[in-house]
């Protein structure tokens, strides 16, 4: 099988170009901020994409978005570190990798090949044809990509973790490759996507992220304070020593300014005896329990259905 020269649309896979060098299209001295001044709706779409995901919702593809595309990516990642949490971060990742499996298996196969190998996985269009008898009619299958099995072996190892489908003896090897369908090197190559957004994430420092992105993150938060918390605030100097602690132990944990709270020795020792607030149940247990929340730890509250 001949393929020509793959014409790949970035637009509907933003992953494949960097920040870097989508901000260098706009001039060499414009950053994130710059762009954020005048890219509104870019901000907005990425925010959607988030909240959809908070939703239980699919998200759109790419392809139907309009603009700048990556920039609405890079944001929606920005964001996502801004709120720091792993759960809705997965859930994102795994949302955003299943928009672009549906766009993989409706492209030619020289678009898969092309986007598999800028994302690392040497794979051959050698196509072999296998035949499977069933009765007296005759099955023709198709297997037109070949990966060399050593590289299979490596490029699948997360895979074969979590399902048996992928392990070798499932696939047919001959002359050193392993030859696979469409829909096994598009598993491989979400796989590959998968991975490579997780790591963009992770290498997103906090000193990264504009404040007009945190503000944003905190207001997707929700910041809601916690009925048993405002009730202890409310008895201010008639809290018990313990009531205290509680009190001191969750503005730490929200990052809130403890000067007008607490002593700053005392703040210094709270942070080394405690650093996560009681749990509902502990606060059930001491009668500070004031209203059924649904939720396990009052910080969830705050942090609205981040955690």
């Amino acid at each position: 099988m001949s393929f020509e020269l793959a014409l790949i649309d970035y637009s509907k896979y933003p992953f494949l170009k960097s920040l870097e060098d989508e901000l260098k299209k706009y001039g060499s001295s414009i950053t994130i901020k710059d762009l954020l001044i005048t890219s509104k709706e870019k901000l907005d779409e990425a925010r959607s994409r988030i909240e959809n995901v908070m939703k239980e919702k699919f998200n759109v593809p790419y392809s139907q978005l309009h603009g700048d595309t990556v920039l609405t990516f890079y944001l929606s990642l920005l964001i996502l570190s801004a709120l720091g949490s792993k759960i809705l971060t997965e859930k994102f990742v795994e949302n955003e990798v299943n928009v672009f499996k549906s766009q993989l298996m409706m492209e030619k196969p020289d678009v898969v090949v092309e986007i598999a190998k800028i994302l690392g996985i040497n794979v051959n269009t050698d196509e072999i044809e296998l035949r499977e008898y069933q009765g007296k009619k005759i099955r023709s299958i198709r297997l037109p990509f070949a990966i060399n099995f050593v590289e299979y072996l490596k490029y699948s190892k997360e895979l074969r973790k979590r399902d048996e489908k992928f392990s070798l003896r499932k696939h047919v090897l001959q002359k050193g490759n392993v030859y696979l369908d469409k829909n096994e090197l598009v598993d491989l190559i979400t796989d590959k996507i998968r991975e490579r957004i997780m790591n963009i994430i992770k290498q997103i420092q906090l000193t990264d992220i504009p404040e007009e992105i945190k503000k944003l993150a905190d207001e997707i938060k929700g910041r809601k304070t916690p009925p048993c918390i405002m009730e202890l605030m409310k008895k201010k100097e008639n809290l018990t020593q313990e009531e205290k602690k509680i009190l001191l132990t969750y503005i730490i944990d929200i990052g809130a300014d403890t000067r007008n709270f607490a002593p700053e020795e005392i703040v210094k020792e709270t942070k080394k005896t405690r650093v996560i607030v009681y749990s509902c149940e502990r606060l059930k247990e001491l009668g500070l329990c004031v209203n059924d929340c649904g939720v396990k730890n009052p910080l969830q509250l705050y942090y609205g259905k981040l955690l």
